[in-house]
């Protein structure tokens, strides 16, 4: 029987699919047959807490992809960039320094790191992110702005960090919320290990 699933899940020989595609096939088939399994073994009143972890692990497989194909486009980054561990958010913003400077840059959260990155298109489909700033999460201080929906800031603990405040401000509603959840989620993590 499992040997009839696993053919079924191979992409016909016939169907002519880049090495990706193939991939991807093979990602969302598995990714069926495992939802299938998690509702059957429901109907059947079983433990399904294994399955439900898999079927999870199964649907970021895609978005994980793509973060990566984003994270091997970072250029200046000295060092090992997956020891940053999972990216959590990439987004547009627009960076105001304290002396009234401000630039577009593509920025990516990590656990404790935010990289702030200028962006230099290189083709039409394909663009290259410069890194210009490392902000160390531990470092800074987040403070919202409840009465804007684009804007936080971030304020040095360091006293003598010259470029600090840093405004930042997204270029949807919903961006500055996710991120502000996923620093305050971090923070809270990397403050219980101190």
């Amino acid at each position: 029987m499992i040997d009839g699933i696993f053919q079924k899940l191979e992409v016909p020989s016939q169907i002519q699919l880049s090495d990706d595609n193939k991939k991807k096939a093979v990602v969302e088939k598995l990714t069926a047959l495992v939802s299938e399994l998690v509702k059957l073994s429901n109907l059947l009143g079983e433990d399904t807490t294994d399955l439900n972890r898999a079927l999870e692990l199964m649907l970021a497989v895609p978005h994980r992809a793509n973060d990566n194909k984003f994270i091997g486009n970072i250029e200046g980054y000295h060092g090992n960039i997956h020891k940053l561990g999972r990216l959590l958010r990439h987004d547009w913003f627009r960076i105001s320094h304290k002396d009234g400077k401000s630039k577009e840059r593509y920025l990516f959260l990590f656990k404790a790191r935010i990289l702030v990155c200028k962006v230099r298109r290189i083709s039409q489909d394909r663009s290259v992110f410069v890194l210009k700033d490392i902000i160390r999460l531990p470092e800074v201080e987040v403070k919202d702005h409840p009465d804007d929906s684009l804007v936080f800031e971030l304020h040095s603990k360091i006293p003598s960090n010259g470029d600090y405040p840093l405004t930042i401000t997204a270029h949807k509603d919903n961006v500055k919320f996710a991120w502000l959840n996923e620093i305050r989620l971090y923070s809270a993590d990397v403050c219980k290990y101190l």
